[in-house]
């Protein structure tokens, strides 16, 4: 057996564990949640702490592998939870065998099987443990969804789909332009809302019509006339294959164009939401590179194909989402009156966008070691009013944020100094657009040895503390490295990051204000960041962390109480 192998399998020895849940007597449910996943095994997306869940094991960022020896590694969101709920009512004890899904995904692209007989079993007391009655539910553990942003020059081949439902995406309608609508919800902080009405009657610079639904197809060129048809029909023969085709409108259409694309759906998740990201993400694309902001969309599977309506509105809100972050463009979701359905989880997934965070009025902590502060916030690294604003190379998506709120002028000088100097330890590059005087991006790689994590954490501090020191500044803010999309040990990489800027502090005396910021979604990381904080040196925690704990855990109920709680 290659050393390589003999790696994997103690990786896999070491991470792969059957939870063996327990309900306990005046607590409801196992205490987690499960996030849908393309393409499966779904994740624990939350589990609470000191519940049944969490004396079991199970951990965010888990991919639920088999579920009472039942394979789950194919299986279809509903079924899995519907399943969850079943063997959760029914009194009996439920076994899930986990294992990380970064490791999983690894492994399976080595097409390395796991065998069950390798598990950790980890049962969970028949009753709660005392030291669990303390503090019954100060946390909740998260982890991020692994669908990743699809390439927006990609493009999908159509087959014949029906669509019941009218989306519009749109940017700074007056109250004229949504006469035609009715029950209208807005966001008041975000460029999206959804309302109920007709797609042909809508003002808008652009409508995007789905030209394999016959059902819409015809509508549009019935409301069109024959100038609409006959432009379609010229273009489309001079080339079959064009992923997009522009037409003029007339007639009925209160648009000023008619974007025709392709789509086809699927049966499998994966497939089906990449294909209607790509659907949303081409027409936004055109519609941006021809300087339209009023763009409006079919809600493309809801009719006849009967696709599934919470995956189609996640999919279309979160890509149109996505967008409206880097471009000028305010979204509509119009929906036909009689689809009360498809309107209600369209607003749902509006208001999950818009949703505070359930610390958010705990948002920001600080502590004080010598002469300097560090804080940790829940917040946008791209806002944070510092001296420099600390990136990583490895992490593309991080990268791509900070950059694009920068600008271009930031981009250009990222690429040659990336170009000029691909093994420097750090690169700084000007601001730009961002209120801060420098961003620096260290080279740094995640790994799975914990020592080997450990150590490039305390280069990395090392690293940033000097050229701090050499740009004669004063303030800085860190992003969570590492707790994304690498999904490294958030319990080290936080215990590191914390202990090693405490120590720079101290030894070297620095007046210097230290920002730790933490995204929105990612609880489980704020609370660490929040614990090493504000414990002290002795490793106890102050009467300030039990405060903050104790606070949060009961703003969180009212949030997680929405999510679905197994």
């Amino acid at each position: 057996m290659t050393a390589a192998v003999k790696n994997a399998d103690a990786i896999v020895r070491g991470n792969l564990r059957c939870c063996r849940l327990r309900r306990w007597t005046g607590y409801d449910g196992f205490g987690f949640s499960v996030k849908r996943v393309s393409p499966p095994p779904h994740v624990i997306e939350y589990v609470e702490s000191n519940s049944p869940a969490a004396a079991s094991g199970l951990n965010g960022n888990d991919a639920v592998l088999a579920v009472n020896d039942k394979d789950m590694t194919h299986t279809s969101y509903d079924e899995l939870t519907t399943a969850l709920k079943k063997t959760r009512d029914s009194d009996n004890y439920v076994d899930l065998l986990v294992i990380n899904e970064k490791i999983y995904r690894r492994l399976q692209k080595k097409n390395q099987l796991i065998n069950p007989r390798h598990a950790k079993i980890i049962e969970t007391p028949r009753t709660m443990p005392i030291d669990y009655k303390d503090f019954k539910t100060q946390e909740l553990f998260t982890s991020e969804s692994s669908i990743s942003d699809d390439d927006d020059d990609d493009d999908d081949d159509g087959s014949e789909i029906d669509t019941d439902a009218f989306v519009s995406v749109n940017a700074g309608y007056g109250e004229d332009d949504i006469s035609q609508t009715i029950d209208t919800k807005r966001s008041s902080n975000l460029p999206i809302s959804v309302c109920m009405g007709d797609l042909i009657t809508l003002k808008s610079d652009v409508i995007v019509v789905c030209s394999s639904s016959q059902y819409l197809f015809k509508s549009i060129c019935k409301a069109g006339g024959d100038s609409v048809s006959t432009s379609y029909n010229q273009q489309i023969s001079e080339n079959p294959d064009a992923p997009i085709i522009i037409v003029a409108t007339a007639g009925g259409i209160a648009s000023k164009k008619i974007y025709f694309l392709p789509w086809k759906a699927d049966s499998d998740e994966y497939v089906l939401c990449k294909s209607i990201k790509r659907f949303v993400s081409l027409a936004l694309k055109k519609a941006i590179e021809q300087n339209y902001r009023r763009i409006a969309f079919p809600a493309i599977g809801c009719g006849q194909f009967g696709c599934s309506i919470s995956l189609v509105a996640d999919a279309m809100v979160g890509e149109v989402h996505r967008k409206s972050r880097i471009h000028d463009i305010s979204v509509t979701f119009v929906i036909q009156p009689d689809r009360n359905d498809i309107y209600d989880e369209f607003k749902k997934q509006i208001d999950l966008l818009e949703s505070p965070s359930p610390s958010s009025k705990l948002r920001i902590i600080c502590a004080t070691f010598g002469k300097g502060d560090i804080e940790v916030e829940m917040g946008d690294i791209t806002k944070q009013k510092v001296d420099v604003i600390v990136g990583s190379t490895s992490s593309g998506i991080l990268t791509d944020t900070i950059i694009n709120a920068a600008g271009k002028e930031s981009q250009l000088a990222y690429e040659m100094e990336i170009t000029n100097h691909p093994n420097s330890a750090l690169i700084a590059i000007p601001s730009g657009s961002l209120s801060c005087k420098k961003i620096f991006f260290v080279k740094w790689e995640p790994n799975d040895n914990e020592e080997i994590l450990r150590q490039s954490l305390i280069d990395l501090i090392s690293i940033v503390v000097q050229n701090v020191i050499s740009h004669k500044f004063t303030s800085i803010a860190f992003p969570a490295i590492g707790c994304g999309k690498h999904a490294c040990s958030v319990d080290i990489v936080v215990q590191t990051m914390v202990y090693e800027m405490k120590k720079h502090l101290i030894q070297r005396k620095l007046s210097w204000r230290v920002k730790f910021v933490v995204n929105a979604n990612q609880e489980n990381v704020y609370d660490e960041f929040c614990k090493q904080v504000l414990t002290t040196e002795d490793g106890k925690m102050n009467l300030l962390l039990r405060f903050h704990r104790a606070i949060l855990s009961v703003k969180r109920k009212l949030v997680y109480k929405r999510k679905l709680n197994i």
